[in-house]
């Protein structure tokens, strides 16, 4: 019998990288397109980043997917935990409680027997370690422009990931209710939008 495919990701914990994350939502589903989705993943941020001795040094939220440009001091794979899981629980009790019709959509047959919610895409997502600043300021860059590639800064994206009428520069980069400090220990505009 065929062993089922598992997406596996190897981590590299090591002293003085920083982290480019990348995580995408289940079936490359526009979930991020909601503010209220966005502040609850902002609070599960802020609150893995103080419990893991974590800098936020960039993110941006994209309809589908996100990116967080992280400086840990321990292990990555406890910090994606952290944000992950919490915040797929809080939606999915939310959508329960409110007989939201994405519940269904959402909810998979993982084997006979047995369903799960997903509200992320199974596996770590993409993990890629920065071992210079240069580095470091390359991917907030590229975090920073994402939505300006994909046509979506200062637009809102309804339902359907598609751009609509209103703004989404300040949301789709909802900062943490904290201050994030960069790298270096300050904020700095150009990595922090």
């Amino acid at each position: 019998m065929d062993e089922l495919h598992r997406k596996k990701i190897k981590h590299f914990n090591v002293e003085g990288h920083a982290h480019l994350l990348t995580f995408s939502c289940f079936g490359r589903q526009a979930l991020l397109d909601d503010d209220m989705r966005r502040r609850q993943l902002s609070f599960f941020i802020d609150r893995a980043m103080l419990r893991h001795q974590c800098k936020l040094i960039a993110f941006v939220y994209m309809p589908e997917h996100l990116h967080l440009l992280v400086f840990p001091s321990n292990d990555i794979e406890s910090v994606l935990y952290a944000i992950k899981k919490p915040f797929s629980d809080r939606v999915k009790r939310l959508m329960t409680r409110f007989n939201d019709p994405l519940l269904k959509k959402l909810t998979i047959q993982e084997r006979p027997g047995k369903q799960v919610f997903r509200f992320w895409q199974e596996g770590p997502g993409h993990d890629r370690n920065l071992l210079t600043t240069e580095k470091c300021v390359a991917a907030a860059e590229y975090i920073h422009n994402n939505p300006v590639r994909r046509d979506c800064a200062g637009r809102q994206m309804n339902g359907d990931g598609q751009a609509g009428a209103s703004t989404i520069g300040q949301t789709i980069g909802i900062t943490p209710s904290r201050k994030c400090t960069g790298l270096w220990g300050s904020p700095s505009p150009k990595v922090l939008w």
